[in-house]
């Protein structure tokens, strides 16, 4: 009987640390969304990390981490093609980040975290 109390104890624990995780995870992607959403994003990029679906990136000499879950552009996917120097630019409260390379330009838009 005790070892199933100590089994269903720490079940709890561990699903409630995980629902936690979940919600601090969360609330970060929406801190680092606002301030995406809000900016106007002009440069280029330095630093991208993919976590999920979730996009993360640094402009070159710029410290604000920017995070948006973007939609795929056909079967084209920010993550995949995006790369260190590539340029963005996203206008203050705009719906749509374009993404510049040599010889092409990509229109992404995104999910609102709200």
């Amino acid at each position: 009987m005790l070892k199933k109390i100590q089994i269903i104890v720490f079940s709890i624990i561990i699903l409630g640390g995980g629902l936690s995780l979940k919600i601090c995870g969360d609330q970060t992607l929406k801190d680092h969304f606002l301030i995406f959403n809000s900016s106007k994003i002009e440069g280029i990029l330095d630093t991208i990390r993919a976590e999920r679906l979730q996009i993360y990136f640094q402009l070159k000499e710029k410290k604000e981490v920017y995070g948006f879950v973007p939609y795929a552009n056909g079967d084209i996917l920010f993550e995949r093609i995006s790369a260190k120097s590539d340029s963005v630019f996203k206008a203050a409260n705009s719906d749509t980040l374009y993404l510049y390379q040599k010889d092409s330009t990509y229109k992404f838009t995104f999910k609102k975290i709200e």
